[in-house]
């Protein structure tokens, strides 16, 4: 495939380089960009590059956001882990076809999201992957709304087993309740600061920067 060209910092000229790539009668496989930013912003570059490629004739046009790591500083911390959680929450909702976490060396700081730069052992961030994981392999999305801005949650099942996972990046501590599911014999895991994805008993809040596995 043939694409670009890594939108990243400046925007002002994707719509001049999309109409000169329409003019030229040139067919692009994909549409790529990086972004270095938390959920928020992400979502809205999404949303933005979407309606961009409708306006510009490039509609249904595969994007690729092949890198992205949101505050790469925090590598190793709840709220990185969080942020990741989140990020990949927000975008399978969202239109890119491809995500690319840069990247998973273990000597690039602060671009090394999942592993220790001394010991290349597995962090914060790695395990939110794990998390969701959990939830791809069950192969079905499944209903998940939530009413509180900034407190991502998705849901999956292979119609025998279930999964939710939740990323809370607002800033406060807030009360959960899960309706329209049996969580009698479910079992929690959590990763915040101290814990990465360990056991937990059943839980009535989620505080601030915390992801939960539930199945």
């Amino acid at each position: 495939k043939i694409g670009g060209p890594a939108l990243a910092h400046r925007l002002d000229w994707a719509d001049r380089f999309l109409a000169e790539m329409k003019k030229r009668g040139v067919e692009l496989d994909f549409f790529s960009w990086h972004n270095y930013a938390g959920v928020d912003r992400v979502e809205r570059m999404d949303a933005w590059l979407h309606a961009e490629l409708e306006k510009l004739g490039y509609g249904g046009l595969e994007t690729h956001i092949n890198e992205w790591n949101p505050y790469p500083q925090e590598f190793g911390t709840a709220h990185h882990s969080a942020e990741v959680a989140g990020m990949m929450i927000a975008m399978q909702r969202g239109y890119a076809d491809v995500m690319c976490i840069y990247d998973m060396r273990a000597n690039t700081a602060p671009y090394c999201a999942l592993f220790d730069i001394k010991t290349d052992k597995p962090i914060h961030a790695y395990y939110s992957m794990v998390a969701f994981n959990q939830l791809y392999k069950l192969g079905n999305e499944v209903e998940c709304d939530c009413d509180t801005k900034s407190l991502y949650a998705i849901a999956a099942s292979n119609g025998k087993k279930h999964a939710i996972l939740l990323s809370n990046l607002t800033k406060s501590t807030q009360p959960l309740r899960i309706d329209g599911v049996d969580l009698t014999d479910a079992r929690f895991y959590v990763i915040d600061q101290e814990r990465l994805l360990s056991w937990s008993p059943p839980i009535c809040s989620v505080k601030p920067n915390e992801v939960f596995l539930i199945e």
